[in-house]
């Protein structure tokens, strides 16, 4: 009857059938089950989607039982909902929907935003360019940036100094009032400058000096010592 209540009949349907199976179970029990059995199959069935997948869907607020995880087809109650869409590191996202007795819908699919955090970038001496995940960033450091919670790989390189990679991990506790600090001291080194390659055909090898550095398309910008170097673009 809570299941019921709940407007959730797969649960109630599983709780009566464990029951029925039991030696305690009656001709009342059993036509209880055969009714809302007939009721669920009356109910709109529903295709749902979400970028990314895996999110939980729950039908009302944040604390209803979970009816599917994305991508999913569900029999949802009748009317008008609110479907309500949670992924972890992705902020919910609700939808007011209605739906009809015995419909079939394919829901379009729904974008979960990331949950932001804030991280500033400081380097000794300062200045350094910093890319992170591939992604050129805004300004030099020192500054803040908000990316996704999460675990981020940054390349910082400034002129004269050897470029250096950090990983580093935010959570939703790394606010714009209290960011994660990536602090770098970096070592003088030969000069290096940064090389943007641009191939027509996917999936291509990039070679600098006979080394592979990466196959097209590149993230973005490759470190290279300053000097003369030799470019290669091999295909299949």
């Amino acid at each position: 009857q809570v299941y019921e209540a709940m407007e959730d009949l797969p649960r109630a349907i599983d709780t009566m059938r464990k029951f029925v199976a039991t030696d305690a179970a009656d001709a009342d029990a059993k036509g209880k089950l055969a009714s809302l059995e007939k009721t669920l199959s009356t109910w709109p069935e529903v295709s749902l989607t979400t970028q990314p997948a895996g999110a939980a869907v729950k039908v009302g607020g944040p604390d209803m039982s979970v009816r599917c995880t994305t991508p999913c087809t569900v029999r949802l109650p009748p009317g008008e909902r609110i479907l309500r869409f949670e992924l972890t590191n992705y902020q919910p996202v609700e939808r007011p929907v209605r739906f009809a007795r015995g419909q079939r819908v394919t829901f379009p699919p729904v974008a979960l935003p990331p949950v932001l955090a804030s991280v500033t970038f400081q380097t000794t001496p300062p200045g350094a360019q910093v890319i992170v995940d591939g992604q050129s960033t805004p300004g030099t450091a020192p500054f803040t940036q908000a990316l996704p919670v999460g675990s981020h790989t940054a390349r910082l390189t400034l002129p004269g100094h050897k470029p250096t990679s950090r990983t580093f991990t935010l959570t939703a506790a790394h606010t714009a009032q209290a960011p994660l600090t990536v602090q770098v001291a970096l070592e003088r080194g030969q000069a290096s400058g940064m090389l943007a390659v641009t191939v027509d055909r996917p999936g291509a090898q990039i070679l600098v000096d006979e080394k592979l550095v990466g196959t097209a398309p590149l993230p973005g910008p490759i470190d290279v010592e300053g000097g003369m170097h030799r470019l290669r673009v091999q295909a299949d």
